[in-house]
Order: C-alpha cells, then structure tokens, then sequence
C-alpha cells in the first residue's frame, strides 16, 4: 500500500525544496544553472509557478551539466538523488532527474514505477554547435538516434502507449529501424550525449531534448548573464536575456491562454509520500 497522496499544493512545496537542493550544490561546485521553460515562464509572468502547473525545469550549459552527474549523489542530502542512464541503464530519458526520495510518483505511460522515481525537477543540457554543424547532416542523425530511444522504452510502456509508440514508429519508418524496440534506453542515450559532445564554446545552444521538435536553437550569447529573479518566496537564476528566450520558445509568452488551455496536464497516475 502507498502513502497519503500529495496535494498540488505540497507537490509545489518539494519542487522548490529540490531547487533548493540543486542550488546549494551547484554553489558548492561553482557552477551555474538557469530555470527553464514553464518555469522561467512562470518567474517571469506569476512570480511562481504557472498557477495550473507544478513542474520544475532547469538549463545547465553542458560543462556544468556533466560535472552535476557526476558530483550531485556524493555531495546532496540523504533524501534527494540523481536519476540518469549513468546509474540505471532502464533509465528511459536523456533529462537526468533530481528526486525527492521522501515521495514516489509512477508516470502513466509506463507499466510500473520506475525505480527510486519520486517528485523531480528534469534537468536539461545546453549543448554548444556550430549552425554550419548542425545543417551539415548532425540534426537529421540526431533525430533518428532520439526517434530510437522512444523506440527502446517500448518494453515499459503501458497498452496504449505502446499503440501510439507503434504509430510513431510507423509514421518514421524511413528514420528508425524496430530492431531499436530490443535495445536499452541508456544505449541510445548515451549516443546522443556523445553526438553533441560539440565545442566548450560556440555560437549557438541545442536543447538536447529538442531533438524532435526543431526550431529551438538559442543564441549562446542569451545566457551569457545571469540575474536573480523572484519565484514563490524565493529568487533564482534566470537568463538576463529571458525576454528574447521566452519570445523564442513560446512567441507573446505574457499574454494568458484561454481559460480552457488552463489545466494541468495529467502525466502521472499517482504522487504519494512513501
């Protein structure tokens, strides 16, 4: 039997004791992080968190990212823990996760709870790249090695999940091939990472979990500052160019959706304490 479920509010509450976390051992590794997507929205526009969200996001450029795997477990608190495919090769994502382990979420693709698995904040990489890299042929091998790594995940998916994997599969056929159904997630992800392993420094940042959506390339120069921004009752990194980034991803970002579009998107079966 599970524990007590956590409210919205309460999975609010250990978000912001996870940055909380991740903040006070990037301090301690000197490295720099930025709040990201519907996060940095949410700064920005709520002060907090999107009102109808509870997700958290974070940037880390990727010399900064590589020195968090591989420091955050021996350095954070007994009750948070970094997930990635370094430490599980079942690990089904290529953004590590910082988990509150004091909690356990199952994710309703998936057939059962992944192991360790509880309230996170995802973690992703800013890979430098060169334009005349990534048009020369990079983006397209990029695309099929992530269309294989959803492929892997099939073997943990639900029913229905696997109905849309098969689709998608089917739509892409050209690109995948469904001998990536017998492979492990790590094996593709770990191929990805070393892809973009690119330059320390460049002219442009590729969100390494934009693989698949193109058009989100970002000007390295946008996060070459920091500032301290409010969220909740707290102030955390953002990018001083956050305006230009926001306009990027989400085009008039101040401007509320329609009261329909506000809703949470349900992604989990359950949120407990343990």
């Amino acid at each position: 039997m599970g524990g007590k479920n956590l409210s919205n509010k309460e999975i609010k509450e250990v978000g912001l004791l996870i940055l909380d976390e991740i903040d006070r051992v990037s301090k301690i590794l000197g490295l720099k992080y930025y709040l990201a997507y519907g996060t940095l929205l949410g700064a920005i526009r709520h002060n907090g968190y999107i009102p109808w969200d509870d997700d958290v996001d974070i940037w880390m450029k990727r010399k900064d990212f590589n020195i968090f795997l591989e420091k955050f477990n021996q350095l954070c608190s007994s009750d948070f823990k970094l997930l990635s495919w370094l430490n599980d090769e079942d690990y089904p994502s290529h953004a590590p996760k910082v988990v509150y382990l004091k909690t356990e979420v199952r994710e309703k693709w998936i057939k059962k709870r992944a192991k360790d698995l509880g309230v996170w904040v995802d973690i992703f990489c800013l890979s430098y790249i060169s334009d005349q890299e990534w048009s020369s042929g990079l983006q397209k091998e990029m695309r099929s090695l992530e269309l294989c790594r959803h492929a892997s995940r099939f073997r943990y998916m639900c029913f229905i999940s696997k109905i849309t994997l098969i689709e998608m599969l089917i739509k892409n056929r050209k690109e995948v091939s469904f001998d990536s159904i017998k492979k492990k997630p790590s094996e593709y992800i770990a191929r990805i990472y070393t892809k973009m392993s690119g330059a320390e420094e460049g002219d442009t940042f590729i969100p390494i979990d934009c693989l698949l959506i193109g058009g989100r390339e970002l000007p390295a120069k946008w996060f070459d500052k920091i500032m301290y921004h409010d969220f909740e009752d707290r102030k955390y990194p953002v990018p001083c160019e956050y305006d230009l980034i926001l306009k990027k991803i989400y085009g008039d970002y101040m401007c509320l959706p329609s009261q329909k579009e506000r809703r949470q998107k349900q992604h989990l079966a359950y949120v407990r304490w343990k």
